[in-house]
């Protein structure tokens, strides 16, 4: 589930305007700041303009990528490892995952020597997180991301030799054990759900839960579509995806759209070859709004997230039974679809996995078989 930008402290409002409470690295205590655009005499009333201001005073204070001596702060090291994430994994959310990892790395020891973190450090940075009632599973990788980030360092000459291994021997957390929440694995939508959704949604929102639903692509991937990157010679379409989950690693990225998904693509408002299909102004016009003139040109997964959550908000009005929807549960309906009717092979690949086990994550299992041998034999 998509959340908003993750920075410490608390956003609230006073008189409809954007307050950020927080304490910044080097600062003895915590203090209340407004979130005033680049231009502007006044805190912003968006919240979306509040919440990229915050992240940008945190990046400011916190991420400095300047450094490499023997002295090197946690923070440096964690904004020198922000610099070659964006460069080593472009077009990934993988820096996304570091910033939201070392969100409570910084909070709890900014200036302490990065030389000297070792497992005893990493404790409580994982405790922090179980009291923010992150999960189990969401804390381990985190964890792994950080480990991540001193592997590299050492191998640049940040941190002694050896850092890496001693935090290695931070065992990760069992199922069960130490108070930690389990969450339930995310499933398929059902379909029925998903197209009461649709009749709620505007147009663009409806046709971009209906292409997903049908191709099973990344909410990312789907937000960057563009007329030029969708090859139509064939009688099915082919969407080279430029920027992706795995574009660092060397690998393609091609999503199939057959009959229906075209005729998805046929019935949108007509665009140029390097324009976006789904645009939040033409979103925005048809649900009777004026678009301002800060609207972003295209939906990011964020927006798009929230879009969904609204239709189905809008929705849950006259079917107070209706759960809650998110776009990641259209990918697994999708999988399961095509892993029912086709295989499991055709299920990796619409989904663009390079490993079988991916998409067994993503694929609902139906007992269909194994019922009706009961019911013979049982």
């Amino acid at each position: 589930m998509p959340k908003r930008p993750t920075v410490p402290g608390s956003l609230y409002q006073i008189r409809g305007r954007w307050y950020w409470a927080v304490r910044l690295p080097g600062e003895p205590k915590r203090r209340a700041r407004p979130l005033v655009p680049e231009g502007s005499r006044f805190a912003t009333r968006r919240r979306d303009v509040a919440d990229e201001i915050a992240r940008r005073i945190w990046h400011r204070t916190t991420f400095h990528p300047e450094g490499g001596s023997e002295d090197e702060t946690v923070s440096g090291l964690v904004g020198w490892y922000l610099a070659y994430a964006r460069e080593y994994y472009r077009g990934s959310r993988q820096v996304e995952h570091i910033e939201r990892s070392a969100v409570p790395l910084l909070d709890l020891y900014p200036t302490l020597a990065a030389a000297d973190v070792g497992t005893r450090e990493f404790a409580a940075v994982r405790q922090r997180m179980l009291d923010d009632g992150v999960s189990r599973r969401t804390i381990n990788q985190r964890v792994q991301v950080l480990q991540l980030m001193f592997r590299r360092a050492e191998a640049h000459g940040r941190v002694p030799p050896g850092t890496w291994h001693h935090l290695q021997t931070l065992e990760p957390l069992k199922r069960g054990r130490g108070g930690t929440e389990e969450r339930a694995p995310v499933g398929p939508a059902d379909e029925h759900h998903v197209h009461l959704v649709m009749s709620y949604a505007p147009p663009t929102i409806c046709a971009m839960i209906h292409l997903q639903l049908l191709t099973g692509m990344r909410s990312d991937e789907l937000c960057r579509m563009r007329p030029c990157d969708v090859d139509r010679g064939g009688d099915v379409w082919l969407y080279r995806v430029v920027e992706h989950k795995t574009a660092h690693r060397g690998k393609r990225r091609v999503v199939l759209i057959g009959p229906w998904g075209q005729w998805v693509l046929g019935n949108l408002p007509d665009c140029a070859d390097d324009e976006y299909y789904f645009k939040p102004a033409e979103a925005m016009v048809e649900r009777g709004r004026k678009p301002g003139r800060t609207v972003a040109e295209r939906y990011d997964r964020r927006t798009y997230y929230r879009a969904v959550e609204y239709a189905a908000k809008v929705a849950r009005k006259a079917h107070p039974d209706l759960p809650h929807i998110h776009p990641n549960q259209l990918r697994h309906a999708h999988a399961t679809t095509v892993e029912r009717e086709a295989s499991e092979r055709a299920a990796q690949q619409m989904l663009g996995h390079s490993s079988p086990k991916t998409t067994r994550i993503y694929v609902e299992r139906h007992l269909g078989d194994a019922m009706a041998w009961v019911r013979e034999s049982g």
